[in-house]
């Protein structure tokens, strides 16, 4: 598949992103940032029920101290979503 860049704007900012990140091409760019993106939607998804939340209660608990996993926890995120019960 031909990677074509019509938009300037798209352009610049894939360029500046593979001269951050050290790509080789446009198209480790896209790669790297699509799948950024879906980890970044995967991992903030919305809390549904209250198994979900007692889990995120948990991992941010284990996270605080040390013990959870090398991933970024949002702690205002989760609080939000603990207390805005729609």
């Amino acid at each position: 598949m031909a990677l074509t860049i019509a938009d300037s704007e798209i352009e610049a900012l894939a360029g500046r992103l593979q001269t951050a990140i050290g790509a080789r091409s446009v198209e480790d760019v896209l790669r790297t940032a699509l799948k950024n993106e879906l980890r970044h939607k995967e991992f903030h998804r919305p809390i549904r029920s209250a198994e979900e939340k007692q889990a995120a209660i948990t991992a941010a608990r284990l996270h605080s101290n040390g013990e959870g996993p090398g991933l970024p926890f949002d702690f205002k995120a989760l609080s939000d979503e603990l207390w805005n019960n729609d």
